[in-house]
């Protein structure tokens, strides 16, 4: 089981090979300076998966190198697929606001919206790494409609951004494969954040 003592130890061991200060990784990847001094700290127990994303990229080591737990055979625990967000939240870089507009345009009266960046490719979707989706926040949805998710992972209190179609009280993975039993719907381990609406292509 990782926990916020292995990543800790993971992240405490990787600053000391590069020489890096746990505040300029921090910077690098755009989180608050105290990012990684908390996890140091054991302030941060449950990061969000997407921020230890842009942590590792600022180390320029993979997600599994930071939750690896030896196990006497030096393998991770858990592969890196099992902790990679379907997608995370995204908001426009302060100044523009060219994406809001579009939004708008395309999905005029619909709610409260959000923007999530797709992480990964997700074929039987027609969805690739770094298209937009658009999702309705206040919109409870219907069976079979497509939903964002928030899912915490009970080994390791994780919090994952994943995409499910929702079939009352179930929770379905949308990949061809999928690679383990139906979710349920309890908003404690698994809460539906938004209904999707809609898809930009990404650049």
């Amino acid at each position: 089981m990782t926990d916020h003592t292995t990543l800790s130890t993971n992240l405490r061991r990787i600053l000391s090979e590069l020489g890096r200060s746990a505040a300029s990784v921090s910077r690098e990847a755009n989180l608050s300076t105290r990012f990684a001094q908390n996890i140091l700290d054991g302030k941060v127990v449950s990061p969000r998966t997407d921020n230890l994303i842009r942590l590792a990229d600022a180390l320029n080591v993979s997600l599994s190198d930071l939750l690896a737990e030896d196990q006497g055979d030096g393998c991770a625990s858990r592969s890196l697929n099992e902790f990679q967000d379907d997608a995370a939240p995204y908001d426009p870089k302060p100044g523009t606001d060219e994406l809001s507009r579009v939004i708008k345009d395309l999905f005029p009266q619909r709610g409260t919206l959000g923007c999530f960046r797709i992480r990964r490719d997700l074929a039987p979707l027609m969805l690739a790494r770094n298209d937009l989706i658009v999702c309705n926040l206040s919109e409870n949805p219907s069976a079979g409609q497509l939903v964002t998710v928030n899912s915490v992972d009970p080994d390791t209190t994780i919090s994952q951004t994943l995409i499910r179609r929702y079939v009352p009280p179930y929770l379905i993975e949308v990949t061809h494969q999928r690679t383990r039993e139906p979710d349920v719907l309890d908003n404690h381990r698994n809460a539906i954040v938004g209904t999707i609406i809609g898809a930009i292509r990404g650049r």
